[in-house]
C-alpha cells in the first residue's frame, strides 16, 4: 500500500510539474510603471475556498512597503513587493516573494496573490525521487497566482495605485495629478457619491447616501422606514464602509449582519438593490435624488 501511495505523489507530482505557473520570460513587461505603498503590514484571516467549496479561514496578506508593476498579462497587472512580502500562515515557509495580482479595469477577475513557485523542500525530494523532483523544480522561480482566496477590503482599500513616471520628473516640471487606484474596478466608486431615495419591495422606504469615495471604498449611510407587518415596524440608520467590485457593484456588511448590494443602471440615474439577512431577501429600485 505504502508503495502505491508514494507511486500516486510521484505521478501528481510528474504530471504537474511543467504546468505549474507561468515562467517570468512569458510575461509581458507593462508598458508603463506604476506602483502603491502599504504604510501598514494588510495582513488578516482571509477565507480559501477549494475546487470543491469547502472553505478555510487563514492569515495570509502583504507586509508594509513599496509594490512595483514587474509584469503584465492579458487581464491585469503583476505587483511585486519587498523580499519575503507575501505572509501566509500556512506555507511551510510563512514569508514568501511576490505580491498581488490587480485585474484592468472592466475586467470580471478578482484581485489575487501570487509568489514565485520555489524548488522542492529536501525532505519532498527524497519522496519523490531523484527524476521526478528534478521535473518538479522546473517550476521553480515560476510566477503563480492563488486563486482559492478572496482579498479582503481591509487591504485593498490601502491600495493607491501613482504613475512612477512623477517621481523622477525634475523638481521643476509641471506636476501631473496622481493616478487614484481602483484596483481594477469597472465602476469608480465616486459614482455612487450622492443621496439614493426608493422602497424595498415598493413597501419599506429606503435612503442610501454614499459620501465621495476613493479607490475601493465608499462610506454610506443606510437609513430603513417601518415596514406593513407588526415585526418589520422599525426603523433607523446605519453607517457602513462599502466596497465597489470589479464588476462595478457596491457591496456593504451593516451592523446588523445584513448585507446589501447595489448595480448602477447604464445611465447612472438609478440603482439596483438587494438586501440579505437570515434568509429573508428584499430587492428594490433607488433613484438618485433630484432625478426627474
Amino acid at each position: 500500500m505504502k508503495s502505491i501511495v508514494n507511486l500516486a505523489f510521484c505521478a501528481l507530482l510528474a504530471a504537474c510539474a511543467t504546468t505549474d505557473g507561468t515562467a517570468p520570460v512569458e510575461l509581458a513587461k507593462p508598458a508603463k510603471l506604476t506602483s502603491f505603498t502599504l504604510k501598514n503590514d494588510g495582513i488578516g484571516e482571509m477565507v480559501s475556498t477549494n475546487a470543491f467549496g469547502s472553505k478555510t479561514t487563514y492569515s495570509v496578506g502583504l507586509r508594509q512597503g513599496k509594490y512595483i508593476s514587474v509584469f503584465v498579462d492579458k487581464d491585469g497587472t503583476y505587483y511585486e513587493g519587498p523580499k519575503g512580502c507575501l505572509y501566509n500562515s500556512l506555507a511551510q515557509s510563512k514569508y514568501l516573494d511576490g505580491g498581488i495580482w490587480l485585474p484592468n479595469n472592466g475586467s470580471k477577475e478578482e484581485p489575487r496573490f501570487w509568489a514565485y513557485l520555489k524548488p522542492l523542500s529536501p525532505d519532498l525530494e527524497q519522496k519523490a525521487g531523484i527524476l521526478v523532483a528534478a521535473l518538479a523544480n522546473m517550476s521553480a522561480g515560476n510566477v503563480k497566482k492563488e486563486w482559492s482566496t478572496k482579498i479582503e477590503p481591509f487591504l485593498l482599500n490601502q491600495i493607491s495605485i501613482q504613475d512612477e513616471s512623477e517621481s523622477s520628473a525634475p523638481a521643476n516640471a509641471t506636476a501631473t495629478p496622481p493616478v487614484v487606484a481602483t484596483a481594477a474596478v469597472a465602476t469608480p466608486a465616486s459614482v455612487f457619491a450622492g443621496r439614493w431615495d426608493g422602497k424595498w419591495a415598493g413597501v419599506r422606504d429606503h435612503t442610501l447616501v454614499v459620501e465621495s469615495g476613493e479607490g475601493l471604498s465608499v462610506r454610506l449611510n443606510f437609513t430603513w422606514g417601518p415596514g406593513k407587518q407588526p415585526e418589520f415596524r422599525d426603523s433607523g440608520t446605519y453607517s457602513a464602509v462599502g466596497t465597489v467590485g470589479a464588476d462595478g457593484t457596491l457591496r456593504a456588511v451593516l451592523a446588523d449582519g445584513s448585507k446589501v448590494t447595489y448595480t448602477m443602471s447604464e445611465d447612472r440615474r438609478t440603482l439596483s438593490g438587494r438586501w440579505e439577512r437570515k434568509q429573508r431577501t428584499l430587492e428594490g429600485v433607488f433613484s438618485r435624488h433630484g432625478t426627474p
